[in-house]
């Protein structure tokens, strides 16, 4: 299932697949070439967190918690290189997700 997020800046979030697709859909609007393919590289590398041409994508992993899904994280809430800012930003969508029942 993928999803649009409402927040500061609005992302897409699917699996890997969707936003691979969605990613495709770039080329034929005319977004450079390579800001595409590095976004395609990464996430293929398994990054969890991708922006390109001022789209923000977060890869769902479907076996992990809510928590771990959001830090994009097998730690959650433990994961390190996390800013004050961004952890602030991830607690705000958990709590959004659990009120959502999702």
């Amino acid at each position: 299932m993928s999803e649009q997020i409402e927040g500061a800046s609005a992302a897409f979030r699917g699996s890997e697949r969707q936003i691979l697709e969605r990613l495709g859909t770039f080329r034929l609007h005319g977004v450079d070439p390579e800001a595409i393919n590095e976004a395609v590289r990464q996430a293929k590398a398994g990054h969890s967190h991708i922006e390109c041409a001022g789209t923000r994508f977060e890869v769902s992993a479907p076996n992990w918690s809510i928590v771990q899904d959001v830090y994009g994280c097998a730690r959650g809430r433990g994961c390190r290189h996390v800013s004050q800012g961004q952890r602030d930003g991830f607690e705000a969508i958990i709590r959004a997700r659990t009120n959502a029942g999702q």
